[in-house]
């Protein structure tokens, strides 16, 4: 682009921009004024790039200087879009490292969610023929005793009985309940049904209730039988605590799985 700065003479040249040129005139430069009272020569026709700047005799210029104009039309000069092609491939480059770098994150994450979620979670094999399976949540101890295991929390438990012979799981809620109703102030029971406990049809109970400890609690008694053996699951936490304890329960109960009868 050519640039010729002259200083403007008089006031009479008052418009922005003014283009000059006559009859049989060649295209290629337009004149315009900046805020600065500079008479600015441009440029405006690419054929005319490599055009050296008209000469001027005597400080002053006529229609004669000029190689022929063209308006302008308000567009920058060609070389000038090269810049924000450069900046626009630099953002775009840009743009790609951090969304290579979010997703390397999320993966990263995934991978780790499941071990971040169950913690120091274990399986528990119970030694005893026939056997059987139960998840221990992180934070929980398991025990065992005569007639099966334990797991405790604080002042949560889980309490899990295995008896010979057959008996149908109603008829376990039926013997059961009358011992809770006697030891247990404001006894109720707050909801039963049928379930799958252990791959098979039992049956639910949940009581609330102040048992001897004095302070507010529920239970949950799930039972079921395979035909060879019953399983009685009991679980038992202070009232305040059942919401937070809920999802432990209920993985516990979930992952009990006996040994298949021969």
């Amino acid at each position: 682009m050519l640039i010729i700065g002259l200083t403007r003479i008089g006031s009479s040249l008052n418009a922005p921009s003014i283009g000059l040129g006559s009859a049989g005139a060649q295209p290629g430069y337009e004149m315009e004024f900046d805020p600065a009272s500079v008479v600015v020569l441009r440029n405006v026709d690419p054929r005319w790039a490599d055009q050296p700047a008209p000469k001027l005799r005597g400080g002053k210029m006529t229609a004669r200087h000029l190689r022929p104009i063209q308006l302008s039309t308000g567009k920058a000069p060609a070389s000038s879009s090269r810049e924000p092609s450069i900046t626009g491939r630099e953002r775009s480059l840009l743009s790609d490292q951090l969304l290579r770098r979010i997703s390397l994150f999320l993966a990263l994450m995934c991978s780790l969610m499941p071990s971040l979620s169950l913690g120091a979670d274990t399986t528990y094999h119970d030694p005893r023929q026939p056997s059987f399976t139960l998840l221990v949540p992180d934070g929980w101890k398991l025990s065992k005793t005569d007639d099966g295991i334990k797991i405790d929390r604080g002042t949560s438990w889980v309490q899990l009985f295995v008896q010979k012979g057959a008996t149908e799981p109603g008829a376990m809620l039926v013997q059961f309940r009358p011992q809770f109703e006697r030891q247990w102030k404001n006894f109720r029971e707050v909801s039963a049904g049928g379930v799958s406990f252990g791959g098979q049809k039992g049956a639910y109970a949940v009581y609330a209730g102040i048992p001897p400890s004095g302070v507010s609690g529920i239970t949950k008694v799930v039972t079921m039988t395979n035909g060879r053996l019953t399983y009685t699951l009991f679980m038992g936490v202070h009232a305040d605590e059942y919401d937070k304890l809920k999802r432990d329960l209920d993985r516990i109960q979930a992952s009990f799985t006996p040994d298949t009868i021969k």
